[in-house]
C-alpha cells in the first residue's frame, strides 16, 4: 500500500512538472519571438 502511495505520488509530480512545462513553452516561445523582433527592428 504504501509503495503504490508513493509510486502514484511520484507519477502526479512527473505528469505535473510536464505540465506546466508545456503551459511555458508557448510563453517562451512567444518571448523569443518578441526579442526576435525587436533585434531585427534594430
Amino acid at each position: 500500500m504504501t509503495n503504490k502511495g508513493e509510486k502514484l505520488k511520484i507519477i502526479g509530480g512527473i505528469i505535473s512538472s510536464i505540465g506546466s512545462l508545456l503551459l511555458l513553452l508557448p510563453m517562451l516561445a512567444i518571448i523569443i519571438l518578441i526579442i526576435v523582433a525587436i533585434i531585427q527592428a534594430m
